[in-house]
């Protein structure tokens, strides 16, 4: 299943790549919970080298659709395990210029872990891009809280996606390191 917010996160850098700063060829991607790899895979196809993660049992699924929708791309994107509560992430040889997510905030629990996921994943050079859905308001909230002790935070008002996700549920957020 395509969940909205990576149609919401694709078709946005997809109209602004040439604005935002590091969504360049050629730069390091790194998409967290990727799910079915929609995101990641359109990332690729603008020419970015593209890690795709999720869970474990999550990969099968994401290798096929990303061998079957990236033969034209020009970096073939890689597809590995990542679990946010894992400490060494030199694995992944961070930092990555850009770091994406969609519908990635939606339990307290999994707050730190994210955050900390995010911070060994960038620097300060990185851009990250956070869509969600508001599902968890106290996730949610925490997750701002959190994020503003490390990054500065900024929502992307809805004017400036497609009008088909303009809604009060998306929200859209870009983070840099303090």
């Amino acid at each position: 299943m395509i969940w909205k917010k990576a149609l919401v996160l694709a078709r946005y850098l997809e109209k602004n790549h040439r604005k935002i700063e590091l969504l360049k060829p050629d730069q390091r991607v790194i998409e967290l919970g990727a799910g079915c790899g929609l995101l990641g895979i359109a990332l690729a196809m603008l020419g970015c080298e593209v890690t795709l993660t999720d869970m474990k049992e999550m990969l099968e699924l994401l290798a096929v659709n990303v061998n079957g929708n990236t033969l034209e791309a020009q970096h073939r994107p890689r597809v590995a395990e990542l679990d946010w509560t894992e400490e060494d992430l030199s694995r992944f040889k961070p930092p990555f210029e850009f770091i994406v997510g969609t519908d990635v905030v939606f339990l307290e629990s999994l707050v730190a872990p994210l955050i900390a996921t995010l911070l060994a994943l960038s620097d300060r050079r990185s851009q990250i891009f956070i869509c969600v859905e508001q599902r968890n308001e106290s996730a949610h909230e925490l997750f701002l809280e959190k994020a503003k002790e490390h990054f500065t935070v900024k929502k992307i008002p809805t004017s400036k996606l497609d009008p088909e996700f303009q809604s009060g549920f998306t929200i859209l957020l870009s983070l840099k390191r303090k």
